[in-house]
C-alpha cells in the first residue's frame, strides 16, 4: 500500500497554509473551561475551526432535534442489559425557522456552563471521550433556559496537546505545517464531535429512560458524534495508521513536505464513510458506549474505504475566505481510496474489490486499478 498510488507525493503548502481564522470562540470553548491548557493560544486555531463547524448550517436540523425533540421514540430491540432503546423523532421535513436558528445559537452559548475539557494522559492523539458527570441528589445542579440535563467531561489527548504546544513554538518560518495543519484540525472534530455528546447530556441527562444516547433517526449507531461528522465531511475524518513504520520510512514521508524538506508528518489522511465497520468493531471489542441496532448488522459493509485526503484540502478550512461563503463545502472529495476489511477487533488489512463489490462502494465513474483495492475516479 505504502509505494502504492494511494500514497503520491503532495506539493509544498502555501506560505499562507496554517490559515488567518479571527472568528468568535464559541463560549462553551473559553479558556477557563480548559483545565490544564497552560498556553491557550496553541489551540486556540483548533476551538476556533471548531467553533465554525458547530456553526455551519448543514448542522443545524441535527442540533434542533436534539434540542426540541419532544418525545424519543422506544424501538422495539432493547440492548443485551435488557434496557430499551429510543430514537429521536425524524423532524427533517420541518422547515429552519429564524426562532429555530436563534433557539441553536443560544443553547450553544448557555452549553458553556455544562462542560469541561481536560487533557488526559491515557488518551492517544486520535482519541477523545465524554464522560456524562451525575450528582447524586434530587436538586438540580444546573439549568439554563435551553437545557435541563447534565453536565460532562471531555477527555481529549495530553500527547496531541503537547505535540500542538511544542509545533506552536518556533516562528513561521520554521513551522512544519503539514504536521500542525493534521493536528490543528484533528483536534477541532475532535471538540466538535464531542460537544455533539455534551450536548446530548445537558439535554436530555435527566430523564430516567436516560442511560444510552438516542438513535439519530433511522442511523445504524446511536452515536451523534460520529453522525456530526458524517453531515459535515461525508464521513470520518483520520490520519490513517500515524504510528506504524513501514520497511521503507520514506514512503510515507515523501509525500509531506514543508518549503521543501520533508515534514515529520508520518501518515496518511483520509475520511471512512460512516458507519465505518472497523470504527465499529473496534467500540464493541473495547465495550465502549456505541449502540447498534441488532437488526441491522447486517447492514455494516463487509469492507471499508479509506478515502485520500491531501493535506493541502486542510487548509481551506483555516482560511477566512473559505467561512465568509453562505454555506461552505465541507463535503471530502472522493477521488482515491483504498479498501481494508476488518476483524471482530476492528484491527484492519487490506483487501481487493472485485467489479461486482465497487457499486456498493462508489458510483458509476470510478474504477479499479489492477492492484484491486485502490478505488480511483
Amino acid at each position: 500500500m505504502w509505494k502504492s498510488e494511494f500514497v503520491e507525493p503532495e506539493s509544498p503548502l502555501s506560505p499562507n497554509a496554517l490559515g488567518d481564522l479571527s472568528n468568535p470562540i464559541l463560549p462553551v470553548f473559553k479558556a477557563t473551561n480548559f483545565v490544564n491548557v497552560k498556553d491557550y493560544s496553541a489551540i486556540e486555531p483548533s476551538v476556533r475551526l471548531a467553533s465554525h463547524l458547530l456553526k455551519h448550517p448543514s448542522l443545524r436540523p441535527m442540533l434542533r432535534t436534539i434540542l426540541k425533540h419532544g418525545t424519543m421514540i422506544p424501538l422495539r430491540e432493547k440492548e443485551s442489559s435488557g434496557n430499551s432503546l429510543y430514537r429521536y423523532p425524524d423532524d427533517s421535513a420541518n422547515e429552519m425557522t429564524d426562532d429555530d436558528i436563534a433557539y441553536i445559537d443560544l443553547a450553544l452559548d448557555e452549553l458553556a456552563g455544562f462542560v469541561t475539557f481536560e487533557a488526559m494522559e491515557e488518551h492517544g492523539p486520535a482519541d477523545a471521550r465524554t464522560q456524562i458527570i451525575i450528582k447524586r441528589k434530587s436538586k438540580r445542579d444546573h439549568r439554563t433556559e435551553t437545557l435541563d440535563g447534565h453536565r460532562s467531561r471531555v477527555e481529549y489527548s495530553l500527547e496531541l496537546l503537547e505535540r500542538l504546544e511544542k509545533a506552536s513554538r518556533p516562528s513561521s518560518s520554521k513551522q512544519d505545517k503539514p504536521l500542525l495543519l493534521v493536528w490543528r484540525f484533528t483536534l477541532a472534530v475532535q471538540l466538535a464531535h464531542e460537544v455533539c455528546h455534551v450536548l446530548v447530556n445537558a439535554k436530555d441527562g435527566r430523564l430516567k429512560r436516560f442511560h444510552a444516547e438516542p438513535f439519530f433517526h433511522n442511523a445504524l449507531t446511536a452515536e451523534v458524534g460520529f453522525a456530526m461528522e458524517e453531515t459535515l465531511f461525508g464521513g470520518s475524518p483520520a490520519l490513517l495508521w500515524p504510528e506504524e513504520q513501514p520497511d521503507d520510512e520514506q514512503a510515507t514521508r515523501v509525500h509531506h513536505k514543508n518549503a521543501g524538506k520533508l515534514s515529520d508528518l508520518v501518515g496518511v489522511f483520509v475520511f471512512w464513510p460512516w458507519p465505518c465497520t472497523s470504527i465499529v468493531r473496534d467500540y464493541q471489542a473495547q465495550n465502549c458506549a456505541l449502540h447498534m441496532r441488532r437488526a441491522d448488522m447486517a447492514a455494516l459493509k463487509p469492507k471499508d474505504v479509506a478515502w485520500r485526503v491531501t493535506i493541502s484540502d486542510l487548509a481551506r478550512f483555516f482560511d477566512t475566505a473559505f467561512w465568509a461563503q453562505e454555506n461552505p463545502d465541507t463535503i471530502f472529495d472522493r477521488s482515491v481510496g483504498f479498501a481494508f476489511t476488518s476483524d471482530a477487533e476492528g484491527v484492519r488489512s487490506p483487501a481487493g474489490f472485485s467489479k461486482q463489490e465497487l457499486r456498493d462502494y462508489a458510483l458509476s465513474a470510478y474504477k479499479i486499478s489492477k492492484r484491486k483495492a485502490i478505488v480511483e475516479k
